[in-house]
């Protein structure tokens, strides 16, 4: 359709207590609240009729259209710094996602996830976990840095410009970091 099968589903529960309190969402209970609703859309994607019955979300007789491209579901890549989250992308996700990270913070949340790997089971219909990181600098990577985001175990670097930056300056850092990254 639209995207042609390139939709990715983003999943975080939130870290902003006040915000989400002004919304009337509740923070305690926001991680059950995601997978929830996570368990909520693999319905929606997956049955011909959708219905779901949970504590948060509850629906039946439902019409949801169009259908994602992807069988069965569109890639699903949580975020989060918790072992809550390691454990929902470990379980749920087909990626992980850190926003910020240098790399040794970046190669110990790897490592939590890999020990949520060994507590929680992975549905092989998943494959393997993907790890993409926007690095602590808005500064592109050299290679040595690129090198070192891999060898932490990630597959992706997901690079910011700077918020200054206008149209021209936007087109230089997309055409260097293209330089940067493809080897």
């Amino acid at each position: 359709m639209l995207s042609r099968g390139r939709v990715v589903f983003g999943l975080g529960v939130g870290w902003c207590e006040p915000e989400m309190r002004a919304v009337g969402a509740s923070f305690p209970d926001r991680g059950r609240i995601a997978d929830e609703y996570l368990a909520a859309m693999r319905a929606v994607w997956t049955q011909p009729k959708p219905s779901f019955k949970g504590r948060f979300v509850a629906f039946e007789g439902v019409q949801a259209m169009p259908r994602p491209v992807q069988t069965p579901t569109p890639r699903i890549v949580v975020g989060g710094r918790t072992a809550p989250a390691f454990r929902r992308a470990v379980t749920q996700g087909h990626g992980w996602y850190g926003y910020g990270l240098d790399v040794p913070t970046t190669e110990r949340f790897v490592g939590a996830l890999r020990e949520a790997a060994r507590t929680h089971s992975r549905p092989a219909e998943l494959g393997r976990l993907e790890i993409s990181v926007t690095p602590s600098s808005p500064e592109l990577p050299d290679a040595t840095m690129v090198d070192a985001y891999a060898a932490a175990g990630v597959d992706r670097l997901v690079l910011r410009p700077r918020p200054d930056m206008d149209a021209a300056a936007l087109e230089r850092f997309a055409a260097d970091a293209g330089r940067a990254l493809i080897r």
